[in-house]
């Protein structure tokens, strides 16, 4: 009886103390929904206005850095945070990176700029990011186009496809947004025998006027620039050197590049890329040898008369191989085919001669036995690693 007892007083007790903890568990479990539930709604609450996300400054000296700074309002009824997220470049910031905005307050963001010599168009920005639910993230950005105190039309001068024999030109235009006449003091290029250049007075044309890039220029100088027969088949580059009576820009220079063509010449080989003339032999070791073969093909009237050689190699630890020429066909359609293999040999020293500008790179010359290109001109790229 007594052991009964105490069995039934123990089940008693323990729905007792289970039904007070679940009901422990469920007012703890509401509270905390409801916790969550009113953080969300507070979040809510954070609302960002912005009057502007887009500034323009119009036109400005490159040199010349900025800043803008832009309100963001809370209209909300808890505070409103905002923190930089992201920036489009790396001249550009936005201070402060972080900052908390009261209800019915405004907060200032202002963006900084220093374009450095990006002359053009400039649209540049970053990302920030809110508690306000509606629009998480806001992203503000400057423009704008930017010049130089003296500016050129184009730093590359190209000529794609020159005829030998033939006189070819092309133009490049000069603006001064200085006070006063822009002038050209001295030029300067090495190839006077075969490149000419001359600079005339100008002014700005009609496009140009309406261009926000030339609108503002004080001064307009055009350059001619003139490719004159005897350049050797291949590519070719040019640096030209201008000294102006500009204080902020004393010196401007500029490239002329191109390629002479013959269509009674043509090269072919793995590696050999037309639009430049160059053969690019790619990476090797010094312990390794790499090697690449291209064969140079006379055709018409001017295969009978080709006599090729090797005229100059550099580096001249650059091994070249000139076959004899095999030559076939009428003598109308004859063709003159010579076999180059071009070898960097296993043991070459380490070196870099991936670079575009003619004094550094490697060149392999070659004489062609005719009067009108006597010789041809083929740069080659490669490197090699320790």
């Amino acid at each position: 009886m007594r052991t009964t007892t105490v069995i039934v007083f123990s089940s008693i007790l323990g729905v007792f103390v289970g039904f007070g903890i679940a009901k422990s568990a469920l007012t703890f479990n509401a509270w905390d929904q409801q916790f969550e539930t009113k953080k969300y709604e507070d979040n809510e609450n954070a609302k960002a206005e912005v009057a502007e996300v887009l500034y323009d400054f119009g036109v400005k000296d490159v040199k010349e850095k900025g800043e803008y700074d832009f309100k963001v309002s809370n209209i909300g009824t808890t505070p409103l945070t905002l923190e930089v997220n992201l920036l489009t470049c790396s001249c550009t910031g936005i201070e402060p990176q972080r900052q908390t905005v009261a209800p019915g307050k405004t907060g200032t963001l202002t963006l900084k700029w220093d374009a450095e010599r990006a002359t053009g168009f400039f649209k540049q920005g970053g990302t920030v990011v809110t508690n306000d639910q509606s629009q998480p993230e806001i992203r503000f950005e400057v423009q704008g186009i930017f010049t130089a105190p003296v500016m050129l039309s184009t730093s590359v001068v190209t000529f794609p496809n020159v005829v030998p024999g033939r006189v070819v030109s092309s133009k490049i235009r000069i603006y001064s947004f200085e006070k006063g006449p822009l002038e050209i003091l001295s030029t300067e290029w090495s190839n006077k025998e075969h490149i000419e250049f001359k600079v005339v007075p100008s002014e700005l044309n009609e496009t140009e006027k309406e261009n926000d890039l030339y609108s503002n220029a004080k001064s307009v100088l055009e350059g001619v620039v003139t490719i004159n027969p005897g350049l050797p088949i291949g590519t070719f580059q040019e640096k030209f050197i201008l000294r102006t009576n500009s204080v902020a820009e004393p010196q401007i220079e500029f490239l002329v590049r191109g390629q002479v063509c013959s269509d009674g010449i043509t090269f072919t080989g793995m590696g050999y890329t037309r639009e430049t003339g160059t053969i690019q032999l790619g990476k090797t070791s010094s312990v390794q040898r790499l090697a690449k073969d291209m064969t140079i093909t006379f055709s018409g009237p001017v295969a009978s008369q080709a006599d090729l050689k090797i005229k100059d190699v550099k580096p001249d630890w650059l091994k070249t191989t000139l076959s004899e020429p095999r030559e076939f066909g009428a003598e109308s359609s004859r063709k003159r085919i010579y076999a180059l293999t071009i070898e960097v040999p296993a043991g070459s020293p380490a070196c870099n001669y991936f670079k575009a500008d003619e004094e550094s790179a490697a060149m392999i010359v070659l004489e062609t036995g005719l009067t009108e290109t006597p010789t041809l001109k083929i740069p080659v790229q490669f490197a090699v690693e320790q």
